[in-house]
């Protein structure tokens, strides 16, 4: 009986750590009703799996603020269903240290991520634009992987990043559009980065 009573104890513990309910999310059609906008959470969840679908209807869309400024979770994955993150969508989500990213995205949004607590992030290939600020004053962030479909860099979409020690891209990637402000104040980073980036067309301060 005391180990049942137990296991009981643990598992109501543990389950908001990972467990999601569709009626977690709040959620409405696209405009063409061929797939689901997450517009927001209420769940109790620390690591936050989005479905791929609900009530058998693909997730497409994270509406702009969806997650902003949710101090609970701490590791979000995105389906393969999802082809756009908006604009704000993980904001002020300040205990975020880990995003696994839809690879069928092509834009991160302005200000996806921005004052997060991401510590890696790997851009999935297929994204041509980070966006405005997407990870700006992301202050833990270490490590960033371009795939070789980056084609521009908007302004101050990793501005801040003063921990940032590793970015690496194909070296198929000879031209990027990369604005000038992009990388300022990233003061950890390399040389060896800092001339990748200068090749590939930056002309910023670090």
């Amino acid at each position: 009986m005391k180990r049942i009573i137990f296991l009981l104890i643990m598992t109501a513990i543990l389950m908001p750590l990972w467990a999601q309910l569709e009626t977690d999310f709040n959620s409405d059609l696209t405009d063409d009703a061929s797939g689901i906008i997450i517009k927001g959470y209420t769940g109790q969840a620390v690591e936050v799996r989005i479905p791929a679908t609900i009530q058998g209807i693909p997730v497409k869309i994270i509406a702009e603020l969806a997650f902003a400024r949710n101090q609970r979770i701490t590791r979000v994955i995105i389906p393969e269903s999802v082809t756009e993150i908006g604009i704000n969508a993980f904001l002020d989500c300040r205990n975020l240290i880990g995003v696994t990213l839809s690879p069928n995205l092509t834009v991160i949004s302005n200000f996806s991520f921005a004052n997060s607590a991401i510590e890696s992030i790997e851009i999935p290939e297929g994204v041509t634009t980070i966006g405005t600020s997407a990870f700006a004053n992301c202050s833990r962030l270490t490590t960033v992987t371009l795939p070789a479909t980056i084609a521009l860099i908007e302004t101050n979409a990793f501005n801040n990043c003063s921990s940032l020690i590793s970015l690496t891209f194909p070296s198929s990637v000879t031209s990027i559009q990369i604005r000038n402000n992009s990388f300022s104040n990233c003061r950890s980073l390399p040389l060896g980065p800092q001339a990748a980036l200068r090749r590939a067309g930056y002309r910023g301060r670090f």
